[in-house]
């Protein structure tokens, strides 16, 4: 495992019993090779999918908005990809240029904000 942010599957760990001392099976998520590159994608389902189960977001008519320093809107830009909706991406201008490059690549819209991750409150 040497990069993460494509699209393919999630990367897990299985530990094994002689370690954990319990029968149980117990996996491990790597954030970090999941298909966004971050772990955001479940702190960005769970609010988009409440709206969604009460009729407050239509995928087919309305965009999402993600307004972050770049894993929470890369989440959220990667959840709309799989409703197939559009999504914008909000975030500051001197972010990484790795951030930009793949919310381009998923097709968000992106909103430069001024400034850096260290102003951003």
């Amino acid at each position: 495992m040497e990069t993460g942010g494509g699209f393919g599957g999630i990367n897990c760990l299985e530990l094994p019993g002689e370690l954990t001392g319990v029968q149980a099976r117990i996996f491990i998520l790597l954030g970090k090779y999941f298909p966004t590159g971050s772990h955001k994608v479940g702190a960005t389902f769970g609010p988009l999918v409440e709206k969604l189960v009460t009729g407050r977001f239509d995928p087919t008519a309305q965009k999402a908005l993600w307004p972050s320093t770049g894993n929470y809107c890369r989440g959220g830009a990667y959840d709309a990809h799989l409703l197939g909706c559009p999504s914008i991406a909000v975030l500051p201008e001197e972010m990484s240029r790795e951030r930009f490059d793949w919310l381009d690549k998923i097709g968000s819209e992106v909103i430069k904000t001024p400034g850096g991750e260290s102003n951003v409150k």
